[in-house]
């Protein structure tokens, strides 16, 4: 029985996380991923995201400080929807944009058990829903992590 897979610091990049994707793959007794402060991008979670998805046991996912854009944040989180033990997910420091954060509240609906950790809002985020006057799905996620203390 593996557990938790940890990969913390380890630099890896998006084509390492293709390498690991595959080895994870239909992982059964994998309960907790914890991939926090790698160079993980948008090619590297899009094929992650297709690997997690066959974790059904998957209870943690741990992705803080990698640069994840939307488009990865889309598929990653389309991914998870099926992933019915999923409790929490860490996104923090990561690029995640408006089109992430609608692929967010999609995942959020399907799995209310889902926690987040501390959802990281930085300059550009805050910046990106100023300018397409999205404040209020700001306050949303603000307000879904209050209720989630």
């Amino acid at each position: 029985s593996i557990g938790a897979v940890s990969f913390v610091s380890c630099s890896i990049d998006d084509d390492l996380a293709c390498g690991i994707a595959e080895n994870i793959k239909d992982g059964d007794d994998i309960t907790q991923i914890n991939m926090n402060h790698n160079k993980i991008g948008t090619k590297g979670i899009k094929v992650l995201a297709e690997s997690f998805k066959t974790l059904k046991n998957l209870t943690h996912l741990h992705l803080y400080g990698n640069p994840i854009d939307d488009d990865g944040f889309v598929v990653l989180f389309s991914a998870l929807k099926d992933l019915k033990l999923l409790y929490f997910i860490d996104i923090r420091e990561t690029k995640i944009g408006i089109r992430g954060l609608n692929s967010l509240s999609e995942l959020l609906k399907s799995n209310s058990k889902l926690k987040m950790q501390g959802l990281t809002f930085n300059k550009d985020n805050i910046i990106a829903l100023n300018q397409k006057k999205s404040l209020n799905l700001l306050l949303y996620f603000l307000y879904l992590q209050y209720l989630k203390l």
